[in-house]
């Protein structure tokens, strides 16, 4: 399985992947002999297309490299598609049973839009007689939920440092240390909202979830045994042999991403008041507001921060050519392929709406396309739009995280909180101090070896 540890993998003395630089610099053909343009009619760059899709995702796929004194970034994949993670629901059953409503355009109305206002729309679930979430064993889709809380708490740049093992300290600078684990107040509160979502003892989560495979539970979605769901823009797309069985058409669709309350802790003036009042602002940015009354534009601005992230998983399936091929060029040439529009244009269409991993507005460029997809990837291309991705931390190229265990340490704990076994649950603080304490142990023996395997010491 390719991950950025591969690039380097050497073979006679160098990469077993293909430089690619040259392509993220080269411009884009069009096939017609010319090259593409961007919107404002200006020939780009493969990199400038790809960064234009996702900004910060971007800066995660290059190397830098010294060579005579001087750091270069140098490129040895791409990416053949892009993800999103969100929160699904069963709008037909949400509607049927009379917990959202629909106007005459066909607006879904009542999502929640804070996770307090979610703990609030999952009691009402409750009290309804009905389930609000089914899970799965084993799919870690909480974590790229609970993390995207995370970095809207913390802030962009702080998430990202944490996965290269740097906090703030008092001084206000970014320092590495094992700090960075107990400081990382946005992973405990993530995690702790999980936690009374998906406990088991909270009434909230079907009961079988622990011993269900993803496609069960997702099968349980769509029938309504349970109506919210952590998933991906996949769904509908590997789901659609069970939806197409009679009985089993109910629409699935994406929420757009809660903000989580307690951010109103961290906004600089803390201008507001109360979580009604955030949730206010949240429902006054979906709607394009660029102010809110009675907050000041300081804290506007951070919460809009906080609502322009989003989390796209991992890497969304890397290709790179062996440096060892003997059809380099023609590789290179497909891989130029992947960034044109027709490209864009033909994964859409065969993957039910999903994205490459460049920018193609397909609602301006091809409507009759756009009309052809299901709600939920309607929703999707809505909520990316003009926003950028968390760092995707699995697959960054961070050697800390790369050459070593490190991920794992921003992971969340989902089965520990749902499992039908009571002695297997643990609270979400347990879970987290335990992993601070197996590396503090000895003197932060673990730590240290964690930061030899990276290089970093």
């Amino acid at each position: 399985q390719f991950s950025p540890s591969t690039v380097e993998q050497q073979l006679d003395g160098k990469s077993i992947l293909e430089d690619l630089t040259d392509v993220y610099n080269g411009k884009i053909p069009d096939f017609n002999g010319g090259y593409e343009k961007n919107d404002d009619g200006e020939e780009w760059t493969y990199a400038e297309k790809m960064k234009k899709a996702d900004p910060n995702r971007f800066e995660t796929i290059g190397f830098e490299q010294e060579s005579n004194g001087e750091y270069d970034t140098h490129y040895y994949y791409t990416l053949g598609g892009a993800g999103f993670y969100g929160i699904l629901y069963n709008k037909d059953k949400m509607i049927e049973h009379g917990y959202l409503t629909e106007d005459s355009d066909g607006n879904v109305q009542g999502l929640p839009r804070t996770t307090e206002e979610m703990k609030t729309f999952a009691q009402k679930i409750k009290d309804g007689g009905h389930i609000p979430f089914i899970a799965a064993k084993d799919t870690g889709y909480w974590t790229r939920v609970q993390n995207l809380w995370w970095a809207q708490y913390e802030g962009a740049e702080a998430y990202d440092r944490y996965f290269q093992g740097q906090y703030k300290n008092d001084e206000g600078e970014w320092e590495r240390g094992v700090e960075v684990l107990s400081k990382a107040k946005g992973r405990y509160l993530a995690n702790a909202i999980t936690e009374s979502l998906l406990h088991y003892e909270n009434g909230f989560i079907h009961k079988e979830s622990s011993a269900l495979q993803f496609t069960a539970a997702q099968t349980k979605l769509i029938q309504g045994d349970g109506l919210m769901q952590a998933n991906g823009a996949w769904f509908d797309q590997e789901m659609k042999d069970v939806a197409s069985q009679e009985g089993a058409d109910a629409e699935i669709r994406m929420m757009p991403s809660l903000i989580i309350s307690e951010i109103v802790e961290v906004v600089p003036d803390k201008s507001i008041d109360d979580d009604a009042e955030l949730a206010a602002l949240v429902r006054a940015m979906d709607n394009g507001a660029t102010s809110f009354e009675g907050v000041t534009q300081k804290d506007f601005d951070r919460v809009k921060e906080a609502y322009n992230l989003y989390n796209p998983g991992e890497a969304f399936s890397p290709i790179a050519i062996p440096s060892y091929s003997d059809a380099k060029d023609l590789a290179k040439d497909f891989i130029r392929f992947m960034a044109t529009d027709e490209f864009a244009r033909i994964y859409m269409e065969k993957t039910g709406g999903n994205s490459s991993a460049f920018y193609y507005d397909v609602e301006s460029k091809d409507p009759a396309l756009y009309e052809t997809f299901s709600g939920m990837q309607k929703d999707r291309l809505q909520y990316v739009k003009g926003k950028s991705s968390i760092l995707p931390y699995k697959t960054c190229n961070y050697p800390i995280v790369y050459r070593t265990g490190y991920a794992d340490l921003g992971k969340g704990f989902e089965l520990k909180y749902f499992s039908e076994n009571k002695k297997d649950r643990k609270s979400s603080k347990d879970c987290i101090d335990e992993q601070i304490a197996e590396y503090t142990r000895n003197n932060n023996e673990m730590w240290n070896t964690l930061l030899s395997q990276a290089g970093l010491k």
